[in-house]
This record gives structure tokens, sequence and C-alpha cells, in this order.
């Protein structure tokens, strides 16, 4: 039998086993897991740091990060795309840091940096716009690089031969910023009736289509933007729930060459619980403009949603977040599924071509026209969406992808204003004009 004596001792041994264990452990957390000095910032539960290793484990990740992907090389023009947040300003730093203590062998490139005023996507930044810009540019221009200026109307003018960035030097005052009445006036108008989740979806592409623009046009090498393994989780999550599935790798990815100037990722190694221990240490100061979601309910839009699930995710899984990312690389379609064409505002290549009737695009396309008109009586095999009366709605797959096409199926005033789409819309109606007159026009053959 079991005596009470033995019982108690037992629970003892346990007890203090437990403690010891737990003083251990609690201990171990207040030491530097590198140099066993007292620890300042503990990441991922388990990873202790000083504040000299912390700076140097960010320093070695964001320099590995360049390295292995062996795309930038020596000389090379890099332009920063800053905003003056968080990330941005981080990004910045550790390129001032990383360029300051470059050894011969290590990667040295040209960096200068963009400001894009976004201002027309939240009515909350026009009444002080120059004067928090201002203030913007100026602790931009305080790291000591040059500092281009632009906004996100200006894509309107890519295509006219205008001027639609400057440089930042000959700004003395808040009111030297330029502003383009009629070009803010055609990108709200093709922004009217959209949900909060595909403008915010569609502004995000008009921003690279800019920022890569310039640099072309400035004869830069490579744009760094400032996405985070938690920014690049949400944008994959986000791609899949807008329609944007092919485009996932691209997006995820270190690099991106759809466009004329390949976007680079550094910091996509980084939570954003690392980037802000990084500016609290630095005392770096950056500036938090609010946007489209600013004060929105966690259920307004796609977006939100996505963020506040990995925002949980990375406070109680940290590493979920990386696999979530790095998922993202691996899912690529099919060449052979893909067109050659490419979209006009993503520059991704048209996904929207698919010929077997049975795909997954051709059964939303299917029920988005039974909900919009009555059921026709059809013969087997006879295709519905070749009788569709919306044709110029359906005609949009020739320029874009479906995702990018989802924003004007139920605005075609804004697929006709918008200055990137004008052109494709006029090449449009006179391919429709030549199909109904094609019967009354003589061929060369003929003629002879």
């Amino acid at each position: 039998m079991c005596s009470v004596e033995e019982d108690i001792e037992d629970i003892s041994k346990y007890s203090s086993n437990l403690r010891s264990k737990t003083l251990k452990e609690y201990r171990n957390l207040h030491k530097c897991k590198k140099c066993d000095l007292k620890s300042l910032v503990l990441l991922q539960k388990k990873d202790p740091f000083c504040k000299t290793c912390f700076f140097e484990y960010c320093s070695h990740k964001f320099r590995s990060t360049i390295g292995k992907s062996k795309k930038i090389k020596h000389g090379d023009k890099v332009l920063l795309a800053c905003s003056g947040g968080r990330k941005s300003v981080a990004l910045l730093h550790m390129t001032k840091e990383t360029l300051a203590f470059a050894t011969a062998k290590q990667i040295s490139f040209i960096p200068e940096i963009l400001f894009i005023d976004e201002s027309i996507s939240s009515p909350c930044l026009e009444e002080n716009r120059n004067h928090n810009f201002y203030s913007i540019v100026k602790e931009l221009k305080s790291y000591g690089y040059p500092v281009l200026y632009s906004s996100l109307e200006m894509v309107c003018k890519m295509n006219d031969n205008q001027e639609f960035f400057w440089n930042c030097e000959n700004f003395d005052s808040a009111e030297d910023f330029p502003v383009c009445c009629d070009s803010q006036n055609c990108l709200k108008e093709s922004m009217a009736g959209m949900s909060l989740s595909v403008k915010l979806d569609y502004i995000k592409h008009l921003r690279l289509l800019l920022m890569t623009e310039i640099a072309s046009q400035a004869g830069f090498n490579h744009v760094f933007v400032g996405d985070t393994s938690c920014s690049l989780a949400e944008n994959l999550l986000n791609d899949m729930n807008l329609g944007r599935g092919s485009q996932i790798s691209a997006d995820t990815n270190f690099y991106d060459t759809r466009y004329k100037v390949t976007v680079c990722r550094p910091l996509r190694e980084f939570l954003n619980k690392e980037i802000g221990f990084y500016l609290h240490l630095n005392n770096c100061s950056y500036t938090v403009l609010p946007d489209l979601l600013t004060k929105t309910d966690a259920k307004s839009s796609i977006q939100r949603l996505t963020e506040n699930f990995i925002t949980n995710l990375q406070k109680d899984f940290p590493a979920t977040v990386f696999t979530i990312f790095r998922t993202g690389g691996k899912l690529l379609k099919q060449d052979g599924v893909l067109g050659t064409e490419t979209c006009l505002l993503c520059r991704s290549k048209l996904d929207n071509i698919e010929l077997d009737a049975c795909s997954a695009l051709e059964a939303l396309k299917l029920s988005e026209h039974l909900s919009k008109n009555s059921i026709p009586v059809i013969e087997e095999s006879e295709n519905i969406l070749l009788k569709s009366s919306d044709g110029e709605n359906l005609d949009l797959s020739r320029f874009l992808c479906h995702g990018c096409s989802i924003p004007f199926r139920n605005n075609k005033k804004g697929f006709q204003l918008h200055p990137l789409l004008k052109t494709a819309y006029v090449r449009m109606k006179r391919i429709e004009m030549k199909e109904e007159i094609k019967d009354f026009l003589i061929n060369d053959n003929e003629a002879s």
C-alpha cells in the first residue's frame, strides 16, 4: 500500500524540479543567446538578444537576403520606395547602415528615395496635405540621399509624355508640391463605385506601376519596397480571395520581374515585431498617415480581415507566418495555361484565356451572367458565354487579367475614363466595329 508520507515526498520532489526548471528558463530568457549579457529583446518567445547582438542579427538578415538572390550587382542604382511609415523607414535605415560598413567584397549599390503622395485615396489627408508631406520629405532628406517626389494621380500622365515626378531639391516650402486637378478628377471617377476591398487592390497595383515607371525613366536597375513577412503572408491570402491566384508567386518572392524594373523585397525575412524593436532601439522617427483602412471595422474589407488574422497569428504562432509566405513562392501556374499577352495594370500574363468550359473561371462567368439575366433555353454543347449581351465587360479579358477586370465589370465608365485603359477601350471598339462590317470589306486578294 502507498503511504501518505511517500506521496508527499514525491510531490515535493516534482514541485522543486519544476520550480528549478522554470527559474532556469527565466534566467535564460534574461541572457542574450549569443554573448550571455543581459537581454533587451525577446523574439519568438525563445530568442533573447542584447542590443548589440540584435543589431548584428538584423544587419546579417538584411544583407543575406539581398546577397542570396544574386540579383543586385555592384554599382546598381536602386530606388527605395518610402512612405515615411515604419517599414519604409526601417528599410531606409538598414540600407544606410549596410552601405556605411560595407567592405570591398560586399555588395555596394547607389540608393535614391522615392516618396509618393497618396492623399487622393484618403480624404483625411487632404486638409494638411502639403504640410504633412513636406515634413516627411524633410525627414527623408536627413538620410543624405536624393529624394524624388510623385503623386498617385500622376499615373494618368505616364503615357502623355509629360513630367510626372520631380526632384525634391527644388522644394523649399510646403507650397512647392505640384498638384494636377485634372488627373485627380480622372482617377477619382475611375474609382467611383468600387468596394473598399477592390479599391485597395486597385491602388496597390497603380502604386507599383507608377514606381517602376519612374525607376525606368530615371535609369534605375531595381526598386526596393518595405514588404515584411507579415505583409507577404497577407498578400498571399488577399491574392487568393481577390482572384489573383496565378500571381501569388510574383507577389511573395524576393524579386518581381513583371515590370520594366525589378521590384525587390529585402525585408521579407523580418516580422513586424522585429521592425518595431529595430526602430525603437535606433530612435528612428516615422510618420503613420491615415489611409482607407483607418478607423474601419475588422470586417470592412478582405485586406483588413486578413491583416487581423496575420497579426494574431504572429502573436501566438510566429513561425507559421514564414511558412505561409514561403509556400507562396512554390505556387506557380503552368505557362501553357497562361497567355502570352500581359495585363495593362499589373503586367502579369493573362490568366483568363482558358478554353476549358469546366474551369472555375468559366463557372464564375456563367453564374455572374445568370444572376443578371433570365435563364435562356440553350441547345446541348452551346456556350452561353458567347451569347452574352454584356459584350464590353467580357472583352476586358483581352487587356486585363481576371483580378484587374473585377473593378470595371460594373463600372464601364471607369474603364473608359482610365488613362491607361483608354487606348485599350478605343482598340476594343475598333475590333467590334470591324467585326460588324467585315462582310462589306474588300480583301486584298478579292481586289486583285
